[in-house]
């Protein structure tokens, strides 16, 4: 197994660990995922969809934990390598709105956390106008947006881990594992919580 797979399996350990412990994640916790993450910049994409995969599929109450991983990779990322080197913060941004969608389905009383990072995000020019503007219109249960969401997506499954659905995720890309591997599988069952 490459040095590349390796430090991707590592993340993918560190962040099921979140589930070893009961949200608020300490500043320790999230530094040690964030350390890991970022030896593992060559396979950036993978990490990227580990993250998305857990938000989308953990219980409503890491949702938040899930969010601040986002945002400790992307301020990391781009304080060590540059905003202009940053690949994080790009990737992360492609299924950003789907990724919140997921993240709204936090707990009432945690939603005031989510506008927080949005309103860093802002202010730190993490992601332009035109990326953040629907993240904080999807805040408004009431919006528009929500029912268009729900009639495009019926299978996206709000509710987290209870979704159902696919359990095999093709992340796609090279797995660097040489031999001509297309992608790599991520099975959903490691990022549920233990039972």
């Amino acid at each position: 197994m490459s040095s590349d797979m390796q430090a991707i399996n590592s993340f993918n350990a560190v962040l099921q660990s979140l589930y070893d412990v009961k949200p608020p994640i300490s500043k320790t916790k999230m530094t040690s995922i964030t350390r890991v993450a970022l030896k593992a910049v060559k396979l950036y994409k993978h990490a990227v969809q580990s993250v998305e995969k857990f938000i989308q599929m953990c219980k409503a109450e890491y949702k938040i934990p899930g969010l601040y991983v986002i945002d400790s990779i992307i301020r990391q990322s781009r304080h060590q390598f540059g905003a202009e080197k940053d690949v994080f913060g790009p990737r992360f941004a492609r299924n950003i709105q789907n990724t919140f969608v997921h993240v709204y389905c936090c707990p009432e009383e945690d939603k005031a956390k989510v506008i927080r990072v949005l309103n860093l995000w802002q202010k730190n020019r993490i992601f332009s106008p035109e990326v953040i503007q629907p993240l904080f219109d999807l805040a408004d249960p009431q919006n528009p947006i929500w029912e268009q969401i729900q009639n495009s997506n019926p299978e996206l499954g709000l509710g987290g881990a209870a979704s159902g659905g696919n359990n095999n995720v093709n992340s796609g890309g090279n797995s660097g594992s040489g031999g001509g591997a297309s992608g790599r599988t991520i099975i959903v069952r490691d990022f549920l919580p233990p039972t």
